[in-house]
């Protein structure tokens, strides 16, 4: 498997889209009214020679709000959030469910209802019985690679993904792929 250059998730709440964020700097783009923009062109990078984005520019995230509704809680977790990683383990926190965004593929809007998968140290994952490709958080693969016509999993634990990717690749289909997890100790929730 090789890593993708840059991250990119889907993120849901319930089973609906609500964000698509990538791990790059970049810009935050709500679904809101926006409020009146500045006129002229934008400002310049930072100075010469320096590490400095330009104006408007986020400094690890470039994300699109999907749904009003939960810009509110998604950007106060953003402000929360050290780093990508760090607002992905906020995101989990607060119920919301991470997919791998497969964008030769077009963006799901729903997301088919699928469990949590839960282990002896708690919640390890994310499975949803749809065509998807298999992640972690901290590793994603190259956009093609691992991708399943019978589930969508996510690994929220990198120390359960060799589990829950060995399930899956042994599974022809998703009450399979749940049944080979439950023999592995890792639960539906």
């Amino acid at each position: 498997m090789s890593d993708r250059d840059v991250r990119h998730f889907l993120v849901f709440k319930d089973t609906r889209l609500v964000l698509e964020a990538s791990a790059t700097p970049g810009t935050l783009r709500s679904t809101a009214g926006p409020p009146a923009l500045p006129s002229g062109p934008p400002g310049p990078p930072g100075p010469p020679g320096t590490d400095a984005l330009p104006p408007g520019v986020h400094p690890f995230i470039d994300a699109q709000a999907h749904d009003p509704g939960t810009e509110g809680e998604l950007r106060a977790l953003l402000d929360e959030s050290s780093d990508f990683d760090d607002y992905l383990q906020r995101l989990l926190a607060h119920g919301y469910e991470i997919v791998s965004a497969l964008p030769s593929e077009g963006i799901d809007y729903e997301l088919a209802a699928g469990p949590r998968l839960q282990g002896s140290d708690g919640v390890v994952g994310g499975a949803w019985p749809q065509r998807g490709q298999f992640t972690t958080l901290e590793h994603q693969p190259a956009e093609g690679e691992l991708v399943f016509d019978h589930a969508t999993v996510t690994a929220y634990s990198e120390a359960a993904a060799p589990q829950l990717l060995e399930a899956l690749e042994h599974s022809d289909g998703f009450e399979e792929l749940l049944d080979r997890l439950a023999a592995a100790g890792i639960a539906s929730a």
